[in-house]
C-alpha cells in the first residue's frame, strides 16, 4: 500500500487568524460581567434562604 505525503503544497493547507490581546480580554468581559451578577444575585437570595 502506498501512503500519500499530506504535507505537499497546495494539500490540507489552512489559515491561522491571530486574535489580539485586547479582543480577547474583551470577550472575556462580554462573558465574565454577566456572569458575575448573576453569581452575586444568587448569592444574595441564597443568604435570605438562611435568615
Amino acid at each position: 500500500m502506498q501512503y500519500r505525503d499530506c504535507t505537499e503544497e497546495n494539500e490540507m493547507t489552512s489559515t491561522v487568524k491571530k486574535s489580539s490581546a485586547a479582543s480577547i480580554a474583551l470577550a472575556w468581559l462580554v462573558v465574565l460581567i454577566p456572569a458575575a451578577w448573576g453569581v452575586y444575585l444568587t448569592a444574595l437570595r441564597a443568604a435570605n434562604l438562611f435568615k
